[in-house]
């Protein structure tokens, strides 16, 4: 039949193309299997979420592949957390709806039970522009060198599975850096809205977080700041261009599960490696600065000299008796 003969004909050239790569012979290296592999890709995605959620940039792992690239997809990195508590003595108000962010970079924190206080300013664009470039720029050519390695391995050998996992990959982590990028951007504008009053450190009030696991921290900031940044949501500049890169993201992680598993063995350890050691930099937060969300948001902790007791922290705030109530 024609169509048979056409398809072997295809199928012997493909072989023939294949065989002729330097590193074939690696293609035939099978000591042992891996079966769902594909589930790699899921563990440790809680640990992601918290991580990436807080819109720290990393100047190592930025540009890397990691695991549960599906919770970038589903934008549930920036989903509120539940059991959380803000108090503005100032405006006598409590919420318990908390911007996303904001709840992940407190649980980040090393705090005590009682006894930090967080201080949050406007950094002016200019003194971090440089080394945001730099990192940037690092950042860049780890995920160049890293990413451009799997694939060059993949050629060599003549895996195309493995080309179509690499090339998956490195969507996921473009598809990565723009939803981040994106929040972290409409962040930066709502700091910068106040960056004329954020100069004026009598407008300065304090304000209570209760976190979800029982910590209670004190905080001052201005009191627009507070509403703008730590309790709405960011809401990313270019919302139809969002949901796009969302969706490409979905794909591009459907097809990492799929071609993983069909990738010969060697790529496989690799790939595996590749994601797991980044994964594990980012959630032990490895090039981090924490004080800095963002380009413009910058936080400055300093902790009490006194017990861990709540009642001594609401001492410390010297409340009035309007406050008290």
């Amino acid at each position: 039949m024609p169509y048979n003969r056409m398809a072997a004909a295809t199928m012997k050239a493909c072989h023939s193309i294949t065989s002729c790569m330097p590193m074939h012979y690696v293609l035939k290296w099978q000591p042992f299997r891996i079966d769902a592999l594909g589930l790699v890709t899921m563990i440790g995605s809680e640990q992601i979420n918290a991580v990436v959620g807080r819109l720290v940039t990393s100047r190592y792992t930025e540009y890397l592949p990691l695991v549960g690239a599906f919770i970038l997809a589903g934008n549930q990195f920036t989903e509120a957390i539940s059991g959380f508590e803000l108090y503005n003595l100032h405006a006598r108000i409590k919420t318990t709806d908390l911007a996303g962010w904001f709840q992940r970079w407190c649980l980040a924190q090393d705090f005590n039970r009682a006894s930090h206080i967080v201080s949050w300013t406007i950094q002016d664009e200019r003194e971090t522009l440089w080394r945001a470039r730099l990192d940037t720029l690092l950042a860049s050519i780890i995920g160049i060198v890293a990413n451009g390695a799997l694939v060059a391995l993949t050629v060599l050998q003549g895996d195309w599975w493995g080309l179509a996992n690499a090339i998956s990959m490195i969507f996921s982590v473009l598809v990565r850096v723009y939803l981040t990028n994106q929040n972290r951007a409409a962040l930066d504008a709502l700091a910068d809205k106040h960056a004329d009053a954020d100069k004026k450190v009598d407008d300065r009030v304090r304000f209570l977080v209760l976190l979800n696991d029982g910590k209670l921290v004190t905080m001052n900031a201005t009191p627009d700041l507070i509403r703008d940044c730590f309790v709405d949501k960011p809401v990313p500049p270019n919302k139809r261009l969002y949901n796009i890169t969302r969706s490409i993201g979905w794909i591009a992680f459907t097809a990492h599960v799929i071609s993983i598993g069909m990738s010969n063995l060697a790529t496989q350890l690799v790939t595996i490696f590749l994601i797991i050691v980044p994964t594990v930099l980012t959630i032990f937060r490895v090039g981090c600065d924490e004080s800095l969300i963002g380009s413009r948001l910058k936080a400055t902790i300093t902790s009490e000299q006194c017990s861990e007791k709540r009642m001594d922290t609401y001492i410390n705030l010297r409340l009035s008796e309007t406050e008290e109530r």
